[in-house]
């Protein structure tokens, strides 16, 4: 159901509203609406505290990341439990905690800085490591007299040819400093005048200049440095990542004061929504009509002015929906649609029951029922979701009971693993099998699952006109009710009977079509148009039959999840029960199924969806709600106990 809301107002000395703000935050029951200025009127201004607060929690968000690596990879405990007392205590301990995060990240940049020299000197020691033979200062280029020229030629060229063809332009001497893959390292020596004759040479057979400007030692000392440089690098980020791991076994501090933070800036939100005078403070807000007692004790113990109203209308009242155990998981299924308007009616039961069905129906297995129904809790015991999704998981889980229900009625163990087993490992033909279908096994009897899929369209589709037609009657409008809906409804049931009692189901139908020929046109003014408006909505009847032929995926989706199942049965028992059969069989089998599995329940979610949301919540639907947000303290490492909410 849809919870009746209040609009709070709330107005205290500007002393007190602080303190009347955060106990909000605590009760967790009301959603503040921002703050819209009037005249004489400002809002809490707190940019300047919320800029300094989002940087602290940064600096401990970012800590908390760079250290996950240097965790021990012991099991993580369960989050810590806060009392309010002593969650609002840890406001001593954050100075702690942001030394802690500095040191971290200090830590971290010294270890990247590192990495960085490493690779530039990981480079360097490659570039040079050719030239270990050069004896010679790197750095050098010429002496008073003399030129050096050092670079590189391609790996095939002949350095007797080169040399020959230098010594017949200048007196040179060529040697070789050393190779590469791809390249010789090549040094001449030339006089002075005759550098440019020598480049010349050199430059016809691929020659490439190299320069070792910063190097002032011999190739083999520079080498030497650098190698001596890396293991100090290499030592400091040993020494450094010790010192990590000994931080990371602190990571839970850390974690608990990212909460704090959080609850600090959520204080500050909820202050910035609050309109000031010199004097006094002023807050609305909505909150359930449940939640009023427990805010009446709160506000009691502050001298304060507040009025709870009912909404007005046109209001955007946000919309907090309560359901049974049963149906509030599928609150998850409405919201990916849209929230129902406040004052309209909440469809999540009804919705809940036709949704689990009609996915129970696709699916119909009661192995993978099974595995819904033990998978879905592993997965939020372990995965510990958000609660939008542990309400999906829970839905599956719901629509897990309803597969294995489905799969008992069509035989459905894997598909129809029981009889190919006993088949081809065991040599017992299908006759002498009992039949594990309770009701009928859908690939035998094609037809009457079909039925089976239209008749469920049939209930579904009515129960949303039976929807509209009461959210009508609500509303006062009980003529529409009985010849709006009433009539497709008289109209239906004769078609039904036309296939059980002929005679009486034509007057029926013949009844159903001149209710809605004569009460469809009343909006027109003439009646000649009356007549003819109320003939064209029997068109409408169209439309209602592609609405039910869409339920016939049921009959497709069902069919071909149970048949791609038979195949990888066989298939994995074809080969017999020897050991490579039994090996061939597990693999087949565990692969094939996990396909058909995630097939099935992309198919059953994404078009059981759609039954809902296009023909069922088309038939009374009235979308544009906002979900209900109250303030309240949100954490993402701990656990603040009920109590204390």
């Amino acid at each position: 159901m849809i919870n009746k809301m209040k609009k709070l107002t709330l107005v205290a000395a500007r002393g007190d509203i602080d303190s009347i703000a955060n106990e909000l935050l605590w009760l967790s029951a009301v959603e503040i609406k921002d703050a819209q200025g009037e005249s004489g009127l400002s809002s809490y201004d707190s940019s300047v505290q919320t800029v300094e607060y989002e940087r602290r929690r940064d600096i401990i968000a970012d800590a908390i990341d760079a250290l996950a690596p240097f965790g021990s990879g012991k099991k993580k405990k369960s989050p810590p439990g806060f009392s309010r007392q002593s969650f609002e205590k840890l406001e001593d301990k954050l100075c702690e905690s942001e030394k802690l995060a500095q040191e971290a990240a200090r830590l971290i940049g010294e270890n990247s800085e590192s990495r960085s020299e490493i690779n530039r000197i990981d480079a360097e020691t490659a570039n040079l490591a050719p030239w270990a033979k050069f004896d010679l200062p790197l750095a050098i280029d010429s002496t008073r007299s003399t030129s050096i020229i050092k670079g590189t030629l391609p790996i095939n060229a002949s350095l007797a040819d080169i040399s020959a063809q230098i010594n017949e332009e200048a007196d040179a001497v060529l040697g070789e400093a050393g190779r590469d893959n791809s390249f010789v390292c090549v040094w001449a020596v030339c006089m002075a005048q005759d550098r440019e004759k020598v480049t010349a040479v050199l430059l016809k057979h691929g020659f490439s200049k190299v320069s070792f400007e910063k190097y002032g030692r011999v190739c083999a000392d520079e080498l030497e440095r650098l190698k001596t440089e890396k293991a100090d690098l290499l030592k400091k980020i040993e020494q450094n990542t010790k010192e990590l791991k000994s931080l990371a076994e602190k990571r839970s501090e850390l974690e608990v004061s990212y909460d704090y933070l959080t609850y600090r800036l959520d204080q500050l939100k909820v202050k910035s929504s609050i309109l000031c005078t010199e004097c006094t403070g002023i807050l609305q807000g909505w909150l359930p009509v449940y939640a009023i007692p427990r805010l009446e004790k709160k506000l009691s113990e502050y001298e304060c002015y507040y009025d709870l109203a009912d909404p007005e209308e046109g209001e955007d009242v946000p919309v907090m929906l309560s359901n049974t155990p049963f149906a509030s998981p599928f609150e998850s299924i409405i919201a990916m649609y849209a929230y129902p308007k406040y004052g309209s009616f909440d469809p999540t039961i009804i919705m809940g029951i036709f949704y689990a069905i009609i996915f129970g129906l696709i699916m119909q297995d009661v192995g993978y029922g099974l595995l819904l129904v033990i998978g879905c809790p592993l997965m939020m015991k372990i995965m510990k979701p958000k609660e939008s999704t542990k309400k999906m998981l829970k839905a599956f889980m719901i629509c897990g009971f309803f597969t294995i229900f489905f799969g008992m009625m069509f035989g459905g163990y894997f598909s129809d693993l029981p009889l190919q087993i006993a088949q081809n490992w065991f040599g017992v033909k299908a006759e002498s099998l009992p039949e594990l279908a309770l009701l009928f096994n859908p690939i035998e009897n094609n037809m009457g699952f079909l039925i089976l899929a239209l008749g469920v369209g049939v209930l579904h589709l009515v129960t949303g006109l039976l929807i509209k037609a009461y959210m009508l009657i609500k509303e006062g409008d009980v003529f529409a009710a009985i010849f709006d809906v009433g009539s497709w409804l008289v109209l239906f049931a004769g078609i039904g009977l036309l296939l059980a009692v002929p005679s009486v189901g034509m007057w029926v139908a013949i009844a159903g079509a001149a209710m809605l020929v004569l009460t469809q046109g009343r909006g027109s003014k003439s009646i000649i148009g009356k007549f003819f408006k109320g003939l064209y909505s029997l068109y409408d009847l169209i439309n209602y039959l592609s609405d039910l032929l869409s339920y016939s995926r049921i009959f497709a989706l069902g069919l071909s999840g149970a048949i791609i199942g038979q195949v990888m049965n066989i298939l994995g028992t074809l080969a017999g029960n020897s050991v490579v059969g039994i090996i061939a069989f597990i693999l087949i089998f565990a692969i094939g199924h996990a396909l058909n599995l995630a097939l099935s329940l992309i198919s059953a979610f994404v078009h059981t969806a759609r039954l809902q949301y296009i023909e069922f919540f088309g038939k009374f639907y009235v979308d544009g709600g906002n979900p209900f947000k109250p303030s309240s303290v949100n954490t993402k490492y701990s656990e603040i106990t009920e109590e204390a909410k």
